[in-house]
């Protein structure tokens, strides 16, 4: 063989060899909007750091780390995407806040299509040196500042502004003294007249102070959405609802919170719990010794939360549960999950969840991070021309291990096609992996605090994060600060795959008892092929409730006494389970009518009686 042959194949196996598996290209298309030392964009729940306008430009905001000391200078900033130009308009991003420290950005776009960031920072005032929470319309000189509440002051915003332009915000008081005690706050706010919408004016709440206290929470996460077509507002938070005072802080357990507006925040309804989840029951315990039964529910919601209105009006949250104490053999108390995740997803309309990612993964001694599941992260969008929905999330892989011992992470996105009763396992879309494991500072390709714009446009999901090259949490001591990329990232809708669907798993514990903290417990729901129909009688409106054994294409009919259709809905291979279906026969006259469930090897017909 020719020497020269020789030595170039030579050459290039130890490049193969030096350089590690091939790496796979993202999905779409990535642009740099900036950089930051500062790899923690949110605490808890992210909120949005990225919106597209109705012309297609595409915003993001995050916090800029100008250097690696942890202490030193940190500002907010902002850039812009031109489908025009496909790029940038600012070739490192603009520096929206005047604050000596400013960071924890949230971004909303107002009713004329503008940017509108909440963030906090650090400022001297007549009170001395203080924390304030801020908006900014980007491009205006002034900002807005938040008052803070007496004796204490706000910080991680979360913004939104509604369909008659008024902006929402959610903020906590740094009470750091009480621990994990953290008081929240709502404030309502307008554009001031004659500040061409750059100053808003803050409004009582409920005729009250403008700052509403909402509640205590054990972990600042909490979100607030507006409906793009109608004033509902929805705010979300979790609640912890018990704490065993001899034991630390782990054995406490999370629900899920809601409370909506149907006025653009002027009144709210109550509190509702979605999730109830309940704690282990210690007299089962004393009578039955029987653990497995009287653990009851072992999952807990953790720190995050998204909240999103669909093109009907109708409230969808996504929210990542972990591991709760269980008892095991011989009574004793233990097994808290430090690093497996669920995320689940919820609807108003049926009341019911459903599995989006199962990231349910041992992964001592290595771990994701602080305050960081397997999977986390959630952040829902739809696209208005088909009612789909997405969910982001940040997945962590178990391979991909940094030489200060965390995982590095990829965005994976799934899609539900029937408005949220199932879920596709996931597509992964950044697909980064590092040359070397484990992986030496500096080299990481770790995607953290994702989140997307709230609608898909221009047939794409528009995506941000922070892309960490030494995966960990700098400011929770993890790792060491490198000069990371925020990017923007277009994800083709056509690439995210709507199949294999998620299993139907239980969230709940039930009466014949299973462990939900354990994988292998996770059993799907007995059904049986039914069809019922509640309220019956029905005045208006009329929600069809079947069950399927078996994944099925599903069409629902319903006929009058004629046998003449006044009704049908195609609704395509649905899984396995229960299944829910509005019927709304507000333009039929009074009488008696026949639902049909048909699917290809059977049917099921159910009598209602319609009375106005």
């Amino acid at each position: 063989m020719n020497y020269r042959i020789c030595y170039a194949i030579c050459a290039l196996v130890l490049l193969l060899a030096k350089s590690g598996p091939s790496q796979a290209q993202p999905i779409g298309e990535t642009h740099v909007a900036g950089t930051t030392w500062w790899d923690t964009q949110q605490n808890a729940s992210c909120g949005r750091m990225i919106a597209v306008d109705d012309s297609g430009n595409v915003h993001v905001v995050w916090t800029n780390g100008l250097t690696s000391d942890y202490y030193g200078p940190r500002h907010v900033y902002y850039n812009r995407w031109g489908p025009q130009f496909t790029r940038f308009a600012y070739d490192s991003g603009l520096q929206v806040d005047t604050f000596r420290r400013g960071g924890y950005v949230n971004l909303t776009l107002d009713r004329e299509g503008y940017p509108l960031a909440a963030f906090h920072g650090v400022m001297t005032d007549s009170s001395g040196t203080a924390f304030h929470v801020a908006l900014c319309r980007i491009g205006c000189d002034d900002i807005t500042l938040l008052p803070n509440p007496r004796n204490g002051w706000l910080v991680w915003p979360k913004v939104v502004v509604d369909v008659n332009n008024h902006v929402h915000v959610l903020a906590n008081r740094d009470d750091s003294f009480l621990g994990f005690n953290y008081e929240f706050y709502y404030a309502q706010g307008a554009p001031a007249p004659d500040s061409s919408f750059c100053e808003y004016t803050w409004q009582p709440v409920n005729g009250g102070s403008v700052l509403q206290s909402i509640d205590t929470l054990g972990v600042a996460s909490y979100v607030i959405a507006a409906s793009r077509t109608s004033p509902r507002v929805a705010m979300g938070w979790l609640r912890a609802y018990y704490r065993d005072p001899a034991a630390d802080y782990q054995t406490e357990w999370k629900d899920v919170e809601l409370s909506l507006s149907g006025d653009g925040g002027e009144t709210w309804g109550p509190r509702l719990n979605i999730t109830q989840f309940t704690p282990g029951d210690t007299a089962c315990l004393a009578a039955t010794h029987d653990t497995l039964h009287c653990n009851r529910d072992t999952l807990w919601a953790h720190a995050d939360l998204s909240l999103l209105f669909d093109r009907t009006n109708g409230l969808h949250a996504a929210f990542t549960t972990t591991g709760y104490w269980t008892w095991a053999s011989g009574h004793s108390q233990g097994r808290y999950s430090a690093s497996e995740g669920l995320i689940w997803h919820w609807s108003e309309a049926t009341g019911q969840f459903s599995l989006v990612a199962d990231g349910w993964i041992a992964a001592a001694p290595n771990l994701p991070g602080a305050w960081q599941r397997m999977v986390c992260r959630p952040s829902l969008a739809v696209d208005p021309s088909n009612g789909y929905l997405y969910c982001s999330y940040a997945r962590y892989d178990t391979a991909q291990v940094s030489e200060g011992g965390y995982f590095n992470s990829d965005v994976w996105i799934s899609v539900s096609t029937d408005n949220g009763i199932a879920w596709s396992t996931g597509t992964n879309v950044t697909r980064t992996r590092p040359a070397l494991i484990p992986t030496p500072s500096g080299e990481c390709l770790s995607e953290r605090e994702p989140t997307v714009a709230e609608t898909v446009s221009d047939g794409a999901l528009h995506l941000s994060y922070v892309l960490d090259r030494d995966a960990g949490a700098v400011s929770y001591s993890e790792g060491v600060a490198t000069l990371n990329d925020f990017i923007y990232q277009r994800v083709p809708v056509d690439s995210i795959a709507t199949t294999p669907l998620m299993p139907r798993y239980p969230l709940h514990w039930d009466s014949s008892g299973f462990l939900a903290a354990q994988k292998g417990s996770f059993i799907p729901h007995p059904s049986a092929f039914s069809l019922s129909a509640f309220p019956n009688p029905f005045n208006s409106t009329a929600t069809l409730r079947f069950e399927l054994p078996a994944a099925s294409v599903v069409t629902v009919e319903v006929f009058d006494v004629l046998g003449r259709s006044v009704y049908r809905q195609n609704l395509g291979r649905m899984i396995a389970g229960e299944h829910r279906q509005r019927f709304d026969g507000s333009d039929l006259s009074s009488g008696v009518y026949f639902a049909a469930l048909w699917t290809e090897s059977a049917t099921r017909v159910q009598k209602m009686m319609l009375l106005k």
